[in-house]
């Protein structure tokens, strides 16, 4: 991600990413394009961390901020390319996460920041309800390379350990 091509917000970005502490206007500019983007994605959450100790240095969630993520996988994928991580750490699928991470790259094309999303699975599990062109069944859903349901509605209940496939 190269956030240099829209102006302002690759500017305040590069401030916040420079900053231990960051604070004041820039961060609040930050946050709102943060939380825009949380609304109108169906994120829970999204939020940058710092590429050295995985500090949240802005988030959607202001709570968040100042937590060290250092040892999530998000944070290491994240600093070398595009990463899509489903977390199992909690124990019922409706907890479930499926986070979503990229590098923020600056001038000097070195990562800057790491830009952190979690999804909805409510969210996900809507979008895919949507039954337009979806052949015979008429049923989409979204699993994990072990093939088990990574949807909230899915993965809980006596069949959500087991492993799915398809002719698809």
């Amino acid at each position: 991600i190269r956030p240099t091509t829209s102006g302002g917000f690759g500017r305040a970005v590069a401030t916040v990413a420079a900053s231990k502490a960051p604070n004041g206007p820039v961060v609040d500019e930050v946050r709102a394009v943060l939380e825009q983007t949380r609304v109108s994605g169906g994120f829970t959450d999204v939020f940058l961390l710092n590429v050295t100790d995985g500090m949240v240095l802005a988030s959607s969630d202001r709570a968040q901020e100042g937590r060290i993520e250092r040892d999530r996988p998000y944070v290491h994928e994240g600093r070398r390319a595009p990463h899509v991580h489903v977390d199992y750490s909690t124990s019922t699928a409706l907890q479930r996460a499926v986070d979503f991470s990229a590098p923020v790259i600056g001038s000097q094309s070195q990562p800057t920041v790491i830009l952190v999303a979690r999804a909805d699975l409510r969210y996900l599990d809507d979008l895919m309800a949507e039954r337009a062109g979806l052949g015979t069944t008429g049923h989409m859903f979204l699993v994990n390379r072990f093939h088990s349901f990574v949807s909230s509605s899915l993965g809980s209940g006596q069949d959500g350990g087991r492993p799915v496939f398809s002719e698809g």
